[in-house]
């Protein structure tokens, strides 16, 4: 065995760059497949650590032909107590619509993302781990809560915070029963906070007994088969409620995660299949283009050597021997490679988990399935890598290689060339993809979406604040840098409540499902909405609350041919604006209406005609400084609505920018393996150059010679590259209501990219090689 690794440290020494090539590019490759190992895990194990997850689910509403994760709240205790075969049930329920939540330690105040409540049995169906403290039925108790590992840091530092007191919301003092640990990264449920039902009151007016609001979320656990016990729950509450119109589904927790019923599940973190499995394509392309990368360099290489080994079959080495060395090799510096991949993947993690919508755990990385998967795909790769050149090269007759025949042409090797095809399609399939994910982000950031989002900023009231919006307004309008204010329930990018609501039209009373949204007046004026039909509301006038203004899609969808004056839930419709993206891009406009009244807003925007950092600072100062006049001790943060738009495509450029590098890292390796074909096939036809030039051959034309067999690799690879990229963009484009067109210049330009990157690398090569005084070549002839 001594023998093979002599063999294998002095073949390094003549191959140098080759080597180099394939540690360097295989560890790369390795490292980015890693990574996404990791991701791809995290996605499709998505609440797996749940002790309950093949036995949880969720109870769905299927209202006038839409799904809703919602229910109303007494179904929860409805289940248990009509149905033996539910063992355990929960109520969720987050606050989503309401302003500003804090929590105040002291005289320092922290604002608090998806706080929840829960009932006790939450517990008993969710396995989240402990850090410190116990659930007990104290947390039937309305002045306790449950705190994340995350949010007690923010708040408590490194003290243990159980048993301390924290006010919510201005209000309540509560007692910290226990903290959660960090919540798994594949752990699709996110909250920071966790309250118990028997405060809900508390904060909120809701009736915890109507079966009309499709509010909260409700789970339960079961040992029965879900298909036939959603038949008798449908059964049962058409009896117990036979006017209600909403029928029931179940969704298993472990589905929850790839669910496309996503607009009001607040709670829940969801990702697209499509958006996952384009990042398991990626993974193969990267994988596929390593390996071809690998076994091209191997092959390559190992043509160089016949005459070595046709000399050790000479002194009695046998063909077994010979392949083994080949394999041996290749396993050797697949498994270097994979070591120097464990290094880059511990010293890059965290600035890859910066780049996925939802951060890695670093640990994840240090459990025995990581080390053993990226050993596995080093071996399989050395083994695969090291064959080919064992069968092809080991057989070669004597004779042949010691009549100085040996150099096998690696232009003419119909398989290299199939390989470096493939490898170069991949990466111009990547190239594709990312441009065109480039040009569906600057599509959605540039649309026009019906309102002026520049300029404006808003606040989230507490009830504090809600109670002094009037003197709040009235001060702020008169502001310098302030153009206009209002307030509002919901600010564009967040998700809008719907209601159904009372319609007479042409005399008939008809129902409708609408989005909606409470507003006080200068509303239409703040953002800017185009008023097409119609008025605004009346200034200081009690003569419009409850009226409405309804966007274009109201009056299309119901048909209303005069909608001015039409009758509408105790008001009428005054307006129509122009349509307007209320939602993300990733939804159509649906039918709106606006509705004037004096309470239930949340959210007080301002339009703003400050521009300059410095300037913004001092408007943001004076606001701050006016609402404590207004409302001593009071806690805001202001926020631009601009970065609230921009919220709701953070995966998507995440995506755009992971896909970027993934690409370029694609290309690299690529053109590295490109890079060291390139020098052996010269190295191979230096003496036919030599030749060339002593009979008259100009560079121009030695350089044509030798770019012109890899430019046509690249252009065929282009010609299979194009579907697979059509075909994969056009399914993540679904995503959108709204997508930018598949442009023919996105192809020209990426096979123009792919085309240039070899023609660089080959043609540096070539010029070198067309340029070197052909006596060098021919000197030993």
């Amino acid at each position: 065995m001594n023998i093979y690794f002599k063999l294998f440290f002095r073949g390094l020494k003549k191959k140098k760059l080759a080597t180099v090539i394939n540690l360097v590019g295989f560890s790369i490759a390795l490292t980015l497949i890693m990574f996404i190992a990791v991701f791809l895990k995290n996605e499709f194990q998505a609440d797996n650590f749940h002790n309950n997850i093949n036995s949880t689910y969720r109870v769905e509403s299927e209202f006038r032909a839409k799904i809703y994760p919602l229910t109303a709240a007494p179904m929860a205790d409805w289940l248990k107590d009509g149905f033996p075969e539910i063992n355990e049930s929960a109520r969720m329920f987050s606050p989503f619509y309401k302003g500003l939540i804090y929590a105040t330690l002291e005289d320092q105040s922290f604002e608090i993302n998806k706080p929840v409540f829960v009932d006790p049995s939450f517990f008993q169906i969710f396995s989240f781990p402990l850090k410190s403290g116990h659930i007990t039925k104290d947390f039937e108790s309305k002045n306790t809560v449950v705190l994340t590992e995350q949010l007690a840091k923010k708040i408590f530092g490194d003290e243990n915070p159980v048993g301390k007191v924290i006010k919510y919301c201005g209000k309540n003092d509560l007692t910290v029963l226990a903290v959660l640990e960090k919540l798994p990264a594949n752990s699709s449920m996110e909250f920071e906070l966790l309250l118990p039902f028997a405060s809900f009151n508390d904060y909120n007016s809701f009736d915890l007994t109507n079966w009309d609001r499709l509010t909260y979320q409700t789970f339960f656990t079961t040992d029965k088969d879900p298909n036939i016990l959603i038949s008798e729950v449908n059964r049962k509450i058409k009896e117990d409620l036979p006017e209600k119109e909403t029928k029931y589904m179940f969704l298993p927790l472990k589905d929850i995660h790839f669910s496309m019923n996503s607009e009001y599940d607040i709670i829940f973190r969801h990702e697209s299949k499509s958006s996952v499995y384009l990042f398991m394509i990626v993974a193969i392309a990267i994988l596929f283009i390593a390996i071809i990368n690998f076994l091209n360099l191997t092959v390559a290489t190992a043509s160089l050597r016949i005459k070595e080994n046709m000399v050790r079959k000479i002194e009695g080495a046998g063909r077994m021997q010979l392949s083994l060395q080949y394999i041996l090799e290749a396993i050797l510096i697949c498994m270097s490679a994979s070591i120097l991949a464990a290094i880059f993947v511990e010293l890059l993690f965290p600035v890859f988990s910066n780049l996925l919508s939802t951060p890695l755990n670093h640990i994840q990385i240090r459990q025995p399935w990581f080390y053993i998967s990226m050993g596995s795909i080093s071996l399989l790769t050395g083994i695969l890598s090291g064959i080919y050149p064992a069968i092809k090269f080991s057989r070669i007759a004597e004779h042949t290689s010691l009549n100085n025949k040996s150099s096998v042409k690696l232009g003419s090797d119909r398989w290299n060339n199939m390989l470096l095809i493939f490898q170069f399609a991949a990466s111009i399939t990547l190239i594709i993809a990312t441009l065109f994910i480039v040009k569906q982000i600057n599509f959605i950031q540039n649309q026009q979406l019906g309102y002026d989002k520049e300029q404006i900023v808003y606040f989230r009231m507490d009830d504090n604040l809600i109670q002094k919006k009037d003197a709040i307004l009235e001060k702020l309008q008169t502001m310098p840098g302030v153009v206009n204010a209002s307030t509002s329930d919901f600010v564009p990018g967040q998700p809008y409540s719907q209601r159904v609501i009372t319609l007479n039209i042409n005399g008939e009373e008809k129902t409708a499902q609408i989005y909606h949204t409470k507003v006080s007046e200068n509303y239409i004026k703040t953002l800017d909405l185009e008023l097409i039909e119609g008025r605004d509301f009346y200034k200081t006038s009690q003569a419009d609350q409850n009226n409405f203004i309804v966007n274009e899609t109201f009056v299309k969808e119901y048909d209303l041919k005069n909608p001015l004056s039409t009758p509408m839930d105790g008001g009428e419709i005054i307006g129509v604006v122009k349509d307007f993206n209320f939602n993300s891009l990733h939804q159509p406009i649906g039918p709106l209406s606006i509705r004037l009244t004096n309470g239930d807003q949340t959210s007080l925007i301002l339009r703003t005609d400050v521009s300059g950092m410095k300037n913004i600072s001092s408007l943001m100062s004076n606001i701050q400084e006016v609402i404590s006049n207004i409302v001593p001790e009071s806690y805001i943060e202001i926020k631009f609505l601009n970065d609230q738009i921009q919220q709701q495509y953070m995966k998507e450029a995440k995506i755009q920018k992971l896909l970027g590098y993934l690409s370029f890292f694609a290309i690299f390796i690529s053109s590295m393996g490109l890079l060291g074909l390139v020098i052996l096939v010269i190295n191979q036809r230096i003496k036919e150059i030599g030749i060339r030039k002593v009979n008259g051959a100009k560079i121009s034309e030695v350089m044509i010679m030798l770019n012109i067999d890899f430019l046509k690799w690249i252009a065929i690879a282009f010609i299979i590259a194009s579907p697979i990229a059509f075909c994969s963009v056009n399914k993540w484009l679904e995503n959108f209501a709204y997508k930018t067109t598949l442009s023919w210049w996105i192809f020209a330009l990426a096979g123009l990219s792919a085309l240039a990157i070899a023609l660089l690398t080959v043609s540096w090569q070539s010029w070198r090689a067309a340029r070197k005084n052909p006596v060098e070549a021919l000197r030993y002839e």
